[in-house]
């Protein structure tokens, strides 16, 4: 191959890297609007992404003996085709199922509709690089790890641009089209600038289509008509991306509904009086005087004007997305941002909490309930403190939660009191007062539900209220309690232990499918233990059941545990920078990046080295072992930070994430190389077999981490969990040494 197709075929490689990372980010932002995105949702969607990648890796590696570089170049071309189609596709997914909007999506129907939207562009990709590898030039294991190192090079460039320049300034099917041509581009160099053919004329064709459409401003409109084909059923007047999410704005006879996400955050002119008014009023009415107060999140749609009916001195609202307020400000008309008593602050509400100086009478969250681990952190007994430390030594601290007057399910009641109960393992008193919206109230001095006292503080303030009044005091006094009521054995919400998200992500699975309950019963500490060991067991049963290809199995099991432990470990990093430090978008952006570059470091560093190696399975068992230390480096390391975090121990985030990149990166070129040492295998194969190895460890690590290990075990069991699979692969990779 000459020097000149070479660099069209890594330029080629770099796109898959470069596309797929765009297009994951893509996909799930608009899936997340579609299905509302709690952990479980979430979960599910990059399972499905990530099995259809090594679905169809693993295809390629069947069928790619005889292939070339023209088919290299279709497959580009049917990408670019597929981009926007995907989008589209996504977006009409509520309609195609017949669901009404503000009707939840259940768990299956979430799964087949989000694997039928990702599945053409996900098999594209894993087809791409298989594809790629067995084109490469190079010997062996060598071309494998500089495919390797192409690909994840791209992916770390595609989170970067998407995060700083696609996210600001294009809406997503402009971005489909700007993909689409530079795929296209890449796709006439791989066939040769000067070829004439069908092939190389429709690639034309579609280029200055895309081109076209870019122009004359019809992937503008297309982005905009079919913006609308999410709300079935509603009127939308207005819908636009932040780098936070999706604000959309619908009208039903002259109400406006306000989602973020697709979920519902306030209505205007008429709001959900109940829940505004109760948040708001009930613990400036338990505070004798309040003068200043803290608002974290949910200020837009009344919650602010109606703590100015108080005599306050100064109201601080914090709210990370500045296009929440500007979209409530257009539709919702309010006095409240205009009052020289309101100061808004456009950060993170744990961070502001963190650097505040405090001095606070009342601290108000009106965020919703814990269904993520980015929410959880809002709940947790560590938040609690930092609250308390805001507080004068009379505070009033209050947050609302979903809950029913009437009856409480085992699984809801669970889930609130727990959060209860953190609040009683950190605030002196608490009052829970029970309603469709469960207010709690908590202070470091002693407070309680006095309807007189509530009452006399109503007149003297001269209160204009919808829904609350002297007789509604009285009446919410016989469902006010200030303990709690369960027979059930709460465990403490805390950052390293957030349990309170796994009882969320129980109680939305059983609301909407009853039949699951079950499973999520079967669900505790000893029985995830139990699968952990019992898939050690297993890998280490299927590799001695394949004596004769003993080297084969071990390094494909290596692979996969490995995959297991970067994401988890990717994803345990990202979740506990948030909690210390808060959301912070572009960081967040940047540790999400720097594990892709520890990645492409990693396939770099190795590539080096590969043609000096004398016996790969020896390195690969040095690097087994550093995948093994790697979870007891980043829990100690977490162990510390929680316990004397600075500012200035920020910089130890990125490090780590690249450091978990660099050995996973590493060690998928001496894997592939420690393979092909064995003589009579394919390197398409090997090349298939280990990316799909690799994926669906991968796969396992995001979803296992995110709903069930670090919500339901913590960071420290999940990291031993990690180690304890890996020693697994290390045993295996010894063992292979002894016959090698």
């Amino acid at each position: 191959m000459s020097i000149r197709r070479e660099s069209y075929l890594t330029l080629g490689l770099f796109l898959t890297g470069f596309t797929g990372s765009i297009v994951q980010i893509i996909m799930v932002r608009e899936l997340i609007v579609t299905f509302y995105g709690n952990e479980f949702s979430l979960g599910l969607i990059y399972f499905n992404w990530l099995v259809m990648v090594a679905v169809g890796s693993l295809i390629s590696s069947r069928v790619v003996k005889g292939m070339s570089r023209l088919h290299f170049a279709v497959l580009q071309i049917l990408l670019s085709t597929l981009l926007p189609l995907q989008i589209l596709l996504a977006r009409s997914m509520r309609s195609l199922l017949g669901v009404e909007y503000g009707v939840a999506v259940g768990i299956i129907p979430i799964f087949y509709s989000s694997l039928i939207t990702l599945a053409p562009i996900c098999l594209l990709v894993g087809f791409q690089f298989v594809l790629g590898c067995k084109l490469y030039p190079g010997n062996g294991g060598a071309s494998i790890g500089r495919a390797y190192l192409c690909e994840t090079s791209g992916s770390a460039a595609g989170g970067l641009t998407f995060a700083y320049i696609l996210v600001y300034y294009i809406n997503h099917v402009e971005a489909a089209s700007y993909l689409a041509i530079l795929n296209l581009i890449s796709a006439i160099l791989i066939q040769g600038p000067g070829r004439k053919s069908i092939l190389s004329v429709l690639t034309g064709l579609l280029l200055l289509l895309n081109i076209y459409s870019l122009a004359s401003g019809a992937s503008t409109r297309l982005n905009e008509l079919s913006t609308g084909w999410r709300w079935r059923g509603c009127d939308l007047v207005d819908s636009r991306d932040s780098v936070y999410g999706n604000i959309a704005v619908t009208r039903i006879e002259g109400q406006y509904n306000f989602y973020n996400n697709g979920l519902l955050m306030f209505t205007s002119p008429d709001p959900d009086v109940v829940s505004v008014e109760e948040s708001a009023h009930f613990p400036m009415l338990i505070h004798p005087s309040p003068r200043r107060i803290l608002i974290i999140g949910g200020g837009v749609g009344g919650a602010i004007d109606e703590i100015l009916k108080h005599p306050v001195e100064e109201v601080y609202y914090t709210e990370p997305d500045p296009l929440i307020i500007q979209v409530g400000k257009k539709y919702a008309p309010t006095q409240a941002f205009q009052s020289p008593k309101v100061k808004v602050e456009y950060v993170d509400g744990r961070y502001f909490v963190k650097g505040s100086k405090g001095g606070f009478d009342v601290i108000i969250s009106r965020l919703p309930p814990p269904s993520t681990l980015q929410l959880n952190r809002f709940y947790t007994e560590e938040f609690f403190k930092e609250i308390l430390n805001l507080m004068e030594s009379d505070g009033v601290f209050s947050l609302t939660l979903p809950s029913s007057e009437a009856y409480m399910s085992v699984e809801m009641k669970r889930h609130n009191d727990c959060i209860h109960a953190t609040l009683d393992n950190v605030f002196a008193s608490s009052i829970a007062v029970r309603g469709d919206k469960t207010v709690y109230l908590a202070s470091p001095a002693k407070i309680s539900y006095d309807p007189e006292t509530l009452i006399q503080r109503f007149r003297t303030r001269g209160l204009d209220t919808k829904l609350l009044n002297e007789n509604y005091i009285r009446y919410k006094q016989g469902l006010a309690k200030s303990t709690i009521d369960t027979n059930i054995d709460l465990r403490v919400n805390r950052d390293m232990e957030p349990i309170a998200c796994y009882y969320n992500i129980v109680l939305w699975n059983v609301m909407y499918h009853p039949e699951l309950k079950i499973l999520f019963e079967a669900v505790t500490e000893q029985t995830l233990w139990l699968m952990i060991i019992s898939l050690s067991a297993i890998l280490i049963f299927i590799s001695t059941c394949r004596r004769g290809r003993l080297t084969e199995t071990a390094v494909t099991v290596a692979i996969l545990t490995t995959g297991v432990a970067g994401m988890t470990l990717n994803i345990i990093l990202i979740y506990a920078f948030q909690s210390l430090y808060g959301y912070i978008y572009h960081a967040i952006a940047i540790l999400t990046a720097s594990f892709h570059i520890g990645l492409a470091l990693g396939a770099a560093a190795m590539n080096r080295l590969l043609e000096r190696l004398r016996k790969p399975i020896y390195t690969l068992t040095k690097s087994e072992l550093a995948v093994c230390i790697s979870p007891l480096i980043i829990l100690s390391t977490l162990t510390i930070l929680f316990q004397t975090s600075h500012t200035r121990t920020v910089i130890v985030f990125p490090i780590l994430n690249i450091l978990t990149g660099f050995i996973v990166g590493v060690e998928f070129p001496l894997a592939s190389v420690a393979c092909l040492s064995l003589g009579k295998v394919e390197l398409g194969k090997v090349a298939g077999t280990l990316y799909t190895s690799d994926l669906i460890g991968a796969c396992i690590g995001t979803v296992m981490a995110g709903v069930f290990l670090i919500p339901l075990l913590g960071i420290t069991q999940t990291c031993l969990g990690i180690l304890t699979l890996n020693l697994t692969s290390l045993a295996l990779i010894l063992a292979v040494r002894k016959t090698v």
